[in-house]
């Protein structure tokens, strides 16, 4: 049995990790924007200092200028520590979001293999069951001649019934490993009471 990735992709969990991983991404790119320096340019500076009463006042506007456009690039390394902060943190969502990831594809292909192992066994039941029934046919029909007693009668039709249990406990096993494949997609695994209580029906 085989399934597409994508009916994995909808598990909540990985839906939720990709979500992370997305808002740890764009918080590296708004930590990179802030290294950028915000202050607004004018052209009143340029025209200003070709003024002659503000000849000797536009050193100092342009070392002011100069003083905020260098502040946010020599502010003690903390814009560049939260970017540096940021790349951590999409590494951490990145790798737990590998993760789920492998883990659903865990579970997703333990189900597929278990519903595989079902089969083998329904058929192996099934197959018990054919030779139950030709055992008791043939038990009745010595009976009825008189080469056998009503004890081996009894005894091929306890055989059947087993046979047919055991193909009755397969089936539901089945029903029962469906069922967890399904909840494995979701992402919900069933509760372990719940197996329990299948297991010993």
């Amino acid at each position: 049995m085989s399934l597409p990735s994508e009916l994995v992709h909808r598990r909540p969990d990985i839906l939720a990790a990709e979500a992370q991983l997305h808002v740890a991404s764009a918080a590296i790119g708004v930590a990179t924007a802030n290294l950028y320096p915000k202050l607004d340019l004018t052209g009143a500076l340029t025209q200003e200092a070709l003024t002659p009463g503000f000849l000797f006042n536009s050193a100092s506007a342009a070392w002011s200028v100069a003083a905020n456009l260098s502040q946010p690039l020599f502010d003690g390394g903390q814009r560049r520590a939260e970017r540096r902060a940021a790349i951590d943190n999409y590494k951490s969502a990145l790798a737990s979001y590998r993760q789920i990831i492998l883990t659903a594809f865990g579970e997703v292909a333990d189900q597929l293999q278990a519903l595989s192992n079902d089969a083998d066994q329904i058929r192996a039941q099934m197959t018990a069951a054919q030779t139950a029934t030709s055992a008791l046919d043939l038990a009745r029909r010595s009976y009825a001649v008189g080469n056998s007693g009503i004890l081996d009668v009894i005894d091929a039709e306890r055989r059947l019934s087993q046979a047919r249990l055991g193909l009755a406990r397969a089936r539901a096993q089945r029903l029962l490993d469906t069922a967890q494949l399904y909840l494995a997609l979701g992402g919900t695994p069933i509760p372990a009471a719940a197996r329990d209580k299948t297991a010993e029906k």
